[in-house]
């Protein structure tokens, strides 16, 4: 039923379709689902390329790996790990990978492998996120989306950063993270008596007071003359 056959093709007897027509055409119906579908992701593209780019995505390695490589690798301190899960009451708590387990039942005294995977939110490398679940960022084996290429600091953005290349660049990272965001300020000065005296700036410059002035004739002297407002005198409070 999920095909009708084209209404302008009429079969005959013993021939199947009238002297100079073409076989009969028979047409695909879209499914209800596929519209839906088609609809929903109109914006993006088309359907075709959003099931490609769902099968190529990649996958995020799980948070039993990660947790597997902080305790059992040799080349990593799992001190200087921390690792954040979603309490029912508190909302995300954050607490060290060597933190023992003091509020989960069972026989699991590390409290990162004594609690269910799914409550795991994020991992850090001292302050630095390492592998983050709603992110899809996986900076310990370098899976998942590339949602740090741009901290990669100097490094070959189509290579995927692992935690390796995190540990040997954190203090280049950090340093980063801490700079200004703004490296070039201009400060915008008051003139009207507070810091600077403009009065005794225009009675060097035209001899008379603002008071005694044309406002208009002022302001064109004041245009023409050079670094007025930079020579300004400071005011004596």
């Amino acid at each position: 039923q999920g095909w009708r056959r084209n209404p302008s093709h009429t079969a005959v007897a013993g021939h199947g379709r009238l002297p100079g027509q073409h076989p009969p055409v028979w047409r695909t119906r879209p499914s209800h689902r596929t519209a839906c579908m088609a609809k929903k992701f109109k914006s993006v593209g088309s359907l075709d390329s959003y099931k490609t780019k769902s099968r190529t995505a990649p996958a995020l390695r799980p948070c039993k790996d990660v947790m597997e490589r902080i305790m059992w690798d040799p080349t990593l301190d799992i001190d200087e790990f921390a690792f954040g899960y979603s309490d029912r009451f508190d909302g995300i708590i954050e607490a060290p990978c060597s933190a023992p387990n003091d509020n989960v039942k069972g026989q699991e005294k590390i409290l990162m492998k004594a609690l269910p995977q799914h409550r795991i939110e994020y991992v850090k490398y001292r302050e630095r996120v390492v592998w983050h679940k709603q992110l899809r960022l996986d900076l310990v084996f370098g899976t998942g989306s590339d949602g740090d290429a741009d901290m990669s600091h100097g490094t070959d953005s189509t290579k995927p950063v692992k935690i390796e290349m995190v540990i040997a660049t954190y203090d280049k990272w950090l340093q980063q993270r801490d700079a200004p965001k703004y490296t070039h300020l201009s400060l915008y000065v008051d003139l009207d008596g507070v810091l600077c005296d403009f009065d005794a700036g225009v009675q060097l410059l035209l001899g008379k007071q603002p008071n005694e002035i044309e406002a208009s004739d002022m302001w064109r002297s004041l245009a023409r003359a050079p670094n007025f407002y930079a020579s300004l005198p400071w005011t004596l409070s």
